[in-house]
């Protein structure tokens, strides 16, 4: 009996799971995806929670800070000059007459005493032979006149005439070998010859210039100092030239003379400075840099000057920090060079002065310092 009802049964279930709706199949896959959405969801609330966690942490700005350093400070101020020779000067005729010789050329260098020019100085000498044979005379007669006078014969006068007129032909042949002399021109110093005029044969006047003379053994920095420097400066003050042409730099200057007038057109005060020559190169006219230094302090409290800023009332100020926490301080500056500033109150040395990133905090905040 129950073996013939087995398959009766199984019969049954077959038939009941073959009429299934399609309805409920939908279903049973909506549920699993809902289960595995809750899944998923689980993980993103998770997320979100870590994310709100750290979102609640203190997030602090970031700063760069610079030191405040107690060091020596100098201050120097620039300005443009032209160099120059005190040695320099145009050679020129001393008397008239035509060019015999020559010996004068565009850079040529020349001793002190060398014959440049001769000009034609036959009359002269003429003079100059007569001169000799009436002096030959005059002295005769003078002797002889003495002789006469030791004997009592012939007058005073007599003797006094002859004597006057043997001075005077003695001092009419120094003048003419005086003027002979001036025929002569020869270079008063060593030196370059330039800007040549003299050509051999030509008329030359007392005062007429055959070229120049220029010495560059010393050369000297002419410049026009603006008198609003002119506290800070004296005679020796420390002084660099920079040539820019020749991409030159002359340490351990020093002003070597200071004028005594303001120019009153441009409220300036002339300077010289002597340097050394350098391998010739320093010719007159060429452009020079003056870096003259008018201040010093060997203990003065400095900062990088971008560390300075300025608030609404026009007091400058620094951002310090004490704890890592902004300190806003009110500062007096001194003077800026380089970069750098003087700060003659308000800081210290070894303060930590914020130099980047002062822009995003304020007083009283913590902060966070980086790359220090």
């Amino acid at each position: 009996m129950k073996r013939a009802l087995l398959p009766t049964i199984v019969a049954a279930t077959l038939a009941l799971t073959s009429c299934q709706t399609p309805q409920q199949t939908d279903l049973e896959k909506l549920e699993a995806r809902r289960s595995e959405l809750k899944t998923k969801l689980t993980v993103v609330n998770d997320s979100i929670a870590a994310i709100r966690n750290t979102m609640d942490l203190k997030v602090l700005p970031k700063v760069r800070v610079a030191i405040a350093q107690k060091q020596l400070f100098e201050h120097y101020f620039s300005v443009q000059g032209d160099l120059s020779t005190d040695r320099g000067i145009y050679i020129q005729a001393e008397t008239a007459g035509q060019i015999k010789n020559l010996n004068m050329d565009n850079g040529n260098f020349v001793r002190k005493g060398e014959v440049l020019a001769t000009v034609n100085a036959d009359i002269i000498r003429s003079q100059i032979q007569e001169l000799n044979e009436q002096i030959d005379l005059a002295k005769f007669l003078y002797d002889k006149q003495v002789k006469l006078s030791e004997q009592g014969v012939g007058t005073e006068i007599q003797l006094k005439q002859t004597k006057a007129q043997y001075n005077s032909l003695l001092k009419s042949k120094k003048t003419a070998e005086e003027q002979l002399a001036m025929t002569t021109v020869t270079a008063p110093f060593d030196g370059y010859l330039e800007n040549v005029t003299a050509v051999k044969g030509m008329l030359v006047s007392p005062g007429m210039p055959l070229g120049q003379l220029v010495n560059l053994d010393k050369v000297a920095i002419k410049a026009d100092v603006p008198e609003t420097y002119l506290q800070g400066i004296a005679k020796n003050t420390p002084v660099q030239a920079i040539i820019p042409v020749l991409n030159d730099t002359i340490n351990n200057l020093k002003i070597d003379y200071l004028g005594k007038v303001i120019d009153p057109d441009n409220r300036t005060i002339n300077i010289k400075v002597y340097t050394p020559q350098q391998k010739g190169k320093l010719i007159p006219n060429l452009t020079a840099q003056l870096l003259i230094k008018d201040y010093v302090d060997t203990a003065a409290v400095t900062v990088p000057s971008g560390t300075i800023l300025e608030d609404n009332a026009g007091n400058s100020f620094i951002y310090a920090l004490e704890n890592n926490k902004v300190k806003k301080r009110i500062v007096k500056t001194g003077k800026t060079y380089k970069g750098t500033t003087q700060i003659l109150s308000g800081a210290k040395s070894g303060d930590k002065i914020i130099s980047d990133g002062a822009r995003k905090v304020s007083e009283g905040i913590e902060v966070e310092i980086i790359d220090f």
